[in-house]
């Protein structure tokens, strides 16, 4: 590797705030009660804190967690049919593809976790995030087997890879919720 593909590397992940302390293994259980039909206490809440997750953090290692919670929980919004969550949650998604798009160009990956296109059930976003959190783990503790390559999580968080999850779950939205103001902006364009 070069020293400019070093230097491009390290600002990757220099832009990038310490892992906050964050019960990731619970965000994954409420999400996936919620998801799968048997929700533990407030079935909106796992749901809606995503979105609003992802509103506030758009900078750390936790981002690829809240975006990966809003592509889970995309058939459950439509389902829900509730306009303004929807909305909110395009809103959030929208906001979050500039900026990813905004730092893409640091990135000197030749491929990305997400390159194979729409994923369409909540299993593969939160067996992602179990799989990323599980990396993280793992680099607290060297003395464990190392379950991933050590560029796995560097991937995942990689700005390209987060704009193509938030591209691929708008998408999604746009096509299961017809009719929501992104939707209805698009059909009159």
């Amino acid at each position: 590797m070069s020293d400019q593909d070093s230097s491009d590397q390290d600002s990757l992940v220099s832009d990038q705030a310490s892992l906050p302390d964050v019960d990731i293994d619970a965000f994954v259980s409420d999400l996936g009660s919620t998801l799968h039909g048997y929700p533990i206490g407030n079935p909106y809440a796992a749901v809606d804190g995503c979105v609003y997750d992802l509103e506030d953090d758009l900078n750390s290692d936790t981002t690829v967690f809240w975006l990966l919670g809003v592509a889970a929980s995309g058939p459950f919004t439509v389902w829900r049919d509730r306009r303004s969550d929807i909305d909110r949650a395009r809103k959030a998604l929208t906001t979050a593809l500039g900026a990813f798009h905004d730092r893409a160009g640091a990135c000197t990956h030749d491929s990305h976790p997400w390159d194979g296109g729409d994923v369409h059930h909540p299993d593969d976003p939160l067996g992602f995030i179990e799989l990323i959190h599980e990396a993280d783990e793992w680099l607290d503790d060297p003395e464990d087997e190392e379950p991933y390559d050590t560029s796995f999580t560097e991937l995942w968080r990689c700005p390209v890879n987060l704009a193509a999850i938030a591209r691929d779950t708008l998408e999604y939205l746009d096509r299961e919720a017809p009719g929501t103001a992104r939707s209805s902006a698009l059909a009159t364009s």
